[in-house]
């Protein structure tokens, strides 16, 4: 009897663990942050968070992970950076996207729904011309995929 009780905590341990989004790398499949995750990460990323919190998060993780750090939070555009956008008052989780060119992302979630990417979605403008939101920050990490 004993021992089952023990077996039973600690399933119910793991898949609290395995479902919580507050663990680094932990995204809701379908998502604009799972599928960035994907492919900058191969599933995981050093931070975690609604798409809105990523500039905070990443900042955290990386003065936490010190020299060992392999990604940083800018305010540039770059090509192949991971581009972060605030809520708004539609979404107010936030969006995260790929830049793909100048100006261009591409991401998931967005136009074309849960598990599809968006390709050459314009990055002002975004997420419509007539109220666009502006990127808070920019995530350089595995810049080369895209």
């Amino acid at each position: 009897m004993f021992k089952k009780i023990i077996q039973t905590s600690v399933l119910v341990g793991v898949l609290s663990a395995t479902t919580s989004v507050a663990v680094a790398g932990a995204f809701y499949a379908g998502y604009c942050t799972w599928g960035v995750a994907q492919v900058k990460g191969n599933g995981w990323l050093p931070w975690s968070g609604d798409a809105q919190d990523w500039c905070k998060t990443a900042q955290k993780a990386a003065k936490d992970m010190g020299k060992k750090a392999d990604f940083s939070v800018n305010f540039k555009e770059k090509v192949g950076a991971i581009v972060v956008f605030p809520g708004w008052k539609a979404n107010p989780l936030g969006h995260v996207g790929i830049i793909t060119k100048s100006g261009v992302m591409k991401s998931m979630n967005d136009l074309d729904g849960k598990y599809n990417w968006t390709y050459n979605r314009a990055i002002s403008g975004f997420p419509k011309k007539a109220s666009p939101v502006k990127p808070s920050c920019y995530i350089y990490y595995n810049m080369n995929k895209i």
